[in-house]
């Protein structure tokens, strides 16, 4: 999970915009944490 979430935070701000993130930081780490628990599952 760890390098997981380095990977997203390396990334330049443009690619987020292309990987249709939420504007909010609190939105795109409710994002994330739902991808994380649904690869856990």
């Amino acid at each position: 999970m760890c390098c997981l979430r380095r990977g997203l935070l390396s990334r330049p701000p443009m690619t987020d915009e292309r990987s249709s993130l939420p504007a909010s930081p609190k939105a795109a780490l409710n994002q994330i944490n739902l991808a994380i628990k649904g690869q856990d599952a």
